[in-house]
């Protein structure tokens, strides 16, 4: 019998209002006189929907059976991810299911893969961020003005104060507990007294990690949100640095916390029904950190007071009225559905040039919830995400060289994810969260297996799997956290580890640059700043200290290219050319402009490229070359960049 064949189906992210137009070629032999596209919102088949194909004749022994639609002329809400199958009924009433394979062939009756296709409703970006540089600030450790801290007197009681180049502790404060308060003072107007640095790397982008009032140094337990942290400024502070960056081309993105607050929030006394509570009575803490009490979201009262209501600003107003740019939501995935579609409806209200990023650590869109889709990415809620699965698959590509793992994230999330939100992903190497990139690709303990049989293992930067601080203690898995940051303080990289972390460093950030997406420079990786974990991976940036010019220079070098091609880069398709477990070769296209991008992640030169005959010819030119390579040879940790 002839193959089945199937045209049209999308093969990437989808508007509802496109017009799409599917063929399906069924053999003659199957007598089928009804075709159905059934889709469904969730994988298990519940509540699954039909679109009826239209029979348009015979062909060279097909029977073939059309449809052009749009999804939003079906159901009142398109925007989902799709699984879809073919239901066929022949003359005889049997009917069938075509699906597809592993292979993605078309089959009948197999329990296979579906097509999986995602549809949102088209939604823009705002026009700056698209080939942007982004540099994520933790503002306790960038800069710290001293006339800010001599006029302002502002010693608050409980916080012990580091000199700036001082390694953070490794001793737990008291009784084994690690409680944050050891602060450096970086504040708002050191970091507008070092803009004119940031633009030297042609960062357009600055995301600050939290500036409220708080507990800790990290600030994501917030005792007041309508107050700056007094170590941080003021209000009058932060519209300076707002108008000061604007001056420059700049934009300001501030992160905010509306999943959970400190224990010692202002509202726990005054607004005790704004939190959660278990049926004792007893708050509900996040992840059992005794610190940070989880708010109700559903709350109405905490509705209005953090995104106001009609002639009341809320606290989202009073922030974006100093002049900021958006916001990124801290554990997005934690919060409600209606929680994010109100703040998106803030700045939307606001100034369509606002931006709100989440954070999300898996697939944003196939994400789930009780099996319910969380629509993070669809156009109604954020306009992008922190592009973690991508970052884990690139760090093991570089210090593995696994390139099967990369292939596949690649394919998933650029066939998932909307245009625009793929155009504005926050592309990171390393957070407050992970260790510092360097670290994750010459430093021990990190994660080479990413899956075996049934069990996924971890991220690549998981130290705690498998380590020597993991133990069992009366059945219940423990782990040594002042062992482990004792081995962080003693055990960085050596001198011959960094030399060799930097040569990777530097491939990796080609890649960063070069995908679609804004890359995320985590404050310090341009001048070497090393660290394993929280707290040596949230050190003080090395103002006073030796930094790696070299690096700096490197960092420096690819923001003038990038800025340049901020069209081709900040919009342009991608196409994969090479992938194997040494060297990565790719292009970004954009109308008639094109680059190419070729790497080598090993300390052995390659000379049989694999660039595509055109792009060796002599109107395509190295725009940059790593470590002296040309377009016929890599050389060690080497790269090409062609335009």
């Amino acid at each position: 019998m002839k193959q089945i064949k199937v045209n049209g189906m999308p093969e990437k992210a989808i508007s509802d209002e496109e017009m799409i137009s599917i063929d399906i070629w069924l053999p003659k032999e199957l007598n089928t006189v009804c075709t159905n596209l059934l889709f469904c919102k969730n994988r298990y088949w519940l509540n699954t929907e039909n679109i009826e194909f239209d029979y348009k004749g015979e062909e060279g022994g097909y029977k073939i059976f059309s449809k052009t639609f749009k999804f939003n002329q079906y159901e009142s809400r398109p925007e989902y991810v799709h699984y879809c199958c073919f239901e066929i009924r022949d003359d005889n009433g049997t009917t069938k299911w075509i699906k597809v394979n592993e292979n993605k062939q078309p089959i009948i009756d197999e329990k296979k893969e579906h097509w999986v296709f995602t549809v949102y409703k088209e939604y823009e970006i705002p026009s700056w961020i698209k080939g942007a540089i982004m540099y994520q600030i933790f503002v306790d450790r960038f800069c710290k003005d001293e006339e800010f801290i001599k006029d302002n007197k502002t010693d608050i009681e409980g916080r012990e104060y580091i000199k700036w180049d001082k390694l953070p502790p490794k001793w737990a404060s008291e009784n084994g507990i690690f409680k944050n308060n050891e602060f450096y003072r970086g504040n708002l107007r050191g970091i507008t007294k070092k803009l004119d640095y940031l633009c030297s790397l042609h960062v357009e982008v600055l995301y600050l990690t939290p500036i409220m009032y708080s507990k800790s140094n990290h600030r994501y337990d917030t005792i007041n949100y309508e107050k700056i942290d007094p170590d941080v400024g003021t209000k009058k502070d932060l519209i300076e640095l707002c108008e000061e960056a604007r001056k420059r081309g700049m934009h300001i993105i501030l992160d905010i916390v509306l999943n959970h607050t400190s224990n010692e929030a202002i509202y726990i006394k005054t607004k005790p029904e704004w939190y959660l509570r278990n049926e004792r009575g007893e708050f509900y803490y996040w992840w059992d950190f005794d610190g940070m009490v989880v708010l109700d979201k559903g709350n109405q009262e905490l509705q209005t007071y953090l995104f106001g209501q009609e002639g009341a600003a809320g606290i989202l107003d009073q922030y974006l009225d100093c002049g900021i740019d958006g916001f990124r939501i801290d554990v997005a995935d934690e919060l409600n559905d209606y929680t994010l579609a109100v703040c998106k409806e803030v700045l939307n209200r606001r100034n369509r040039e606002t931006i709100l990023y989440g954070e999300v650590w898996d697939n944003a869109v196939k994400k789930e919830q009780e099996l319910r889709q969380r629509k993070f990415l669809l156009g109604k809620w954020l306009t992008s995400v922190m592009n973690y699965p991508v970052m884990d698959a690139l760090l093991r590509f570089i210090r593995y060289g696994d390139n099967q793992y990369l292939k596949n994230t690649l394919e998933e999330i650029y066939k998932d994810y909307p245009t625009p939100a793929i155009n504005s992903l926050m592309n990171i190497i390393g957070t407050h969260d992970t260790p510092r990139a360097i670290n994750i690709l010459v430093g021990e303990y990190m994660q080479e297996e990413y899956q075996k049989g049934d069990s996924v293992y971890p991220h690549i930067w998981d130290m705690e799997v498998n380590s020597p601080w993991k133990y069992y203690e009366n059945g219940r898995e423990r782990f040594d956290t002042q062992g482990f940051r004792q081995w962080e303080a003693n055990n960085d990289l050596t001198l011959e580890m960094y030399e060799t972390g930097k040569k990777l460093l530097k491939v990796l950030v080609i890649l960063q640059y070069f995908l679609p997406g804004v890359p995320c420079i985590y404050y310090g990786d341009e001048v070497g700043v090393t660290g394993y974990k929280d707290p040596f991976n949230r050190k003080s940036f090395p103002w006073n200290l030796k930094k790696d010019e070299e690096l700096l220079h490197f960092y420096r070098e690819l923001g003038d290219i990038k800025f340049k091609n901020k069209d081709v880069l900040g919009e342009g398709d991608f196409n994969l050319i090479y992938l194997e477990n040494d060297r990565m070769i790719f292009e970004r296209v954009f109308g008639k402009s094109k680059i190419l991008v070729a790497i080598n992640r090993t300390k052995f030169s390659i000379k049989n490229l694999k660039i595509p005959s055109e792009y060796k010819r002599g109107q395509y030119k190295i725009i940059y070359s790593l470590n002296d390579s040309t377009k016929n040879l890599l050389n060690s940790y080497g790269a090409i960049i062609l335009a």
